[in-house]
């Protein structure tokens, strides 16, 4: 529009092609010669006459090029920016929110002992061996939740992410709400457990030793659960929560690894650590949900103490 104006003729026009970002400088054909008629000339002696071209040095024109290009660049580095938030990539659409910290990534790992720390559960009267200390409760991970827990720190590694790493019982809120942290563990983590209670998709322990995924959209549905009282070769499946949320008591994301059994939390961990399985989220979540709290209800099957791949069969986002 601007250059539709004759006054604002210029040598140099800015064009921004349809569907791009990047401008375009494109002179202009050279306007033909004009001869202004003047005083006659001696051309006895050596001088020369300058013809310009017509409308020449006019600086005003080249004032105009320079405001166009101030809105322009902040234009152009906007679009850039939100060329690198919005991304097709799905594991950097589940992880970015945690990447993106310049914190380390604090691993928070369950353990069979309440919520307690060392010092609770010293015994009284006596010092503690370090025979009671290799026998605590809090000391002792499952084999399973290990291997998940190095599963994820590779993988922040291979992000060039640096990790802390704790057990729940020893973690504290000032560690939670120093950056992001990632949950490993269902009924073994006290963090993972105060999380859940007011999300769609909550944990309960019934009577005896079943222990249920409710799903508070349709609190009849029972069969997310497992009882801890069967023969573990007998299990045929198992189930786990992954959250990814902003916690709203430390305002630091919190992504969750978490099975009812340890054969749901290994599943789960391989589920958010392969790019494969990842786009299984992004085949079922609605548009900029890279940017949304989630809540995924995976299944496994499990043969003879193996787990095999996740399955996502219920989502909620928000």
């Amino acid at each position: 529009q601007y250059y539709q104006e004759e006054a604002n003729a210029a040598e140099v026009r800015i064009e921004v092609q349809p569907g791009s970002y990047v401008p375009q400088f494109r002179k202009l054909p050279t306007p033909p010669l004009v001869c202004v008629p003047g005083p006659p000339v001696d051309l006895s002696h050596d001088k020369i006459i300058t013809l310009l071209p017509a409308g020449a040095g006019q600086s005003a024109s080249w004032l105009w090029v320079r405001r166009i290009a101030y809105v322009l660049i902040p234009v152009m580095i906007l679009a850039r920016v939100l060329f690198y938030i919005h991304t097709d990539d799905p594991v950097e659409g589940f992880w970015g929110p945690v990447l993106s910290s310049r914190t380390p990534i604090l691993l928070c790992v369950g353990n069979i002992g309440a919520h307690q720390t060392v010092e609770d559960q010293k015994p009284t009267g006596q010092p503690m061996t370090l025979l009671d200390f290799h026998e605590l409760p809090s000391e002792t991970v499952h084999v399973a939740d290990a291997a998940t827990l190095s599963r994820v720190a590779r993988f922040m590694a291979a992000k060039g992410k640096a990790v802390q790493i704790v057990a729940q019982s020893e973690a504290t809120y000032t560690d939670l709400q120093n950056g992001p942290a990632v949950l490993i563990g269902l009924m073994n983590n006290d963090w993972t457990v105060r999380l859940v209670q007011k999300l769609r998709f909550t944990v309960e322990r019934l009577s005896g030793e079943v222990v249920l995924i409710r799903d508070h959209e349709n609190p009849s549905r029972t069969d997310w659960a497992m009882d801890y009282s069967m023969p573990y070769l007998d299990v045929t499946k198992d189930y786990a929560l992954v959250l990814r949320v902003k916690d709203p008591k430390t305002e630091q994301m919190v992504v969750a690894i978490a099975g009812i059994s340890v054969f749901g939390t290994t599943a789960a961990g391989e589920f958010l650590t392969n790019a494969n399985d990842i786009k299984k989220i992004q085949a079922v979540a609605p548009p900029g949900w890279e940017h949304k709290n989630l809540e995924l209800v995976l299944s496994t099957d499990v043969i003879r103490g193996k787990p095999g791949r996740a399955s996502i069969i219920a989502t909620s986002f928000w």
